[in-house]
């Protein structure tokens, strides 16, 4: 059996493609960035509710990472310090640049399938993605 950190991010591999939908908490009925990493943890175990990313920085700010992440962590963004949205560090490579996979280009009128189709707004994975905005990686399995 995997570990939890790699069947963490063997699970969000698992969803690209999936759609962005604004409240949305699985695969069934697509995800917002927030929800995304919710289900991810829940689905190797780890007890927690629906929060925001907001709520979950405050929830990880403890295990931030200070140096090189590993995949399997948690970053966040945002502007002005303020945090707005997350998603998980899915491989690091040795020159510093990270992957990261989450549920995007939606917001809160992405509630339908079809909205999300026409904003392109899906779970992906992204290299070096949104790097002025990142606000801190943390690392739940520290």
């Amino acid at each position: 059996m995997r570990d939890k950190r790699g069947a963490f991010i063997h699970n969000a591999l698992t969803q690209n493609g999936l759609p962005y939908i604004w409240g949305g908490q699985s695969p069934v009925v697509g995800f917002d960035c927030s929800g995304f990493v919710v289900w991810l943890l829940q689905s190797v175990g780890y007890v927690i509710t629906d929060h925001t990313a907001k709520q979950l920085s405050y929830i990880f700010e403890s295990t931030r990472v200070h140096g090189t992440p590993k995949a399997g962590c948690i970053a966040f963004y945002g502007f002005g310090g303020e945090v707005s949205h997350c998603m998980v560090v899915t491989r690091v490579w040795n020159n510093g640049a990270i992957a990261v996979t989450g549920a995007r280009g939606g917001g809160s009128d992405t509630t339908t399938i079809d909205v999300a189709e026409e904003k392109r707004a899906y779970v992906g994975t992204y290299v070096n993605y949104w790097p002025q905005n990142l606000i801190m990686i943390c690392d739940p399995w520290g």
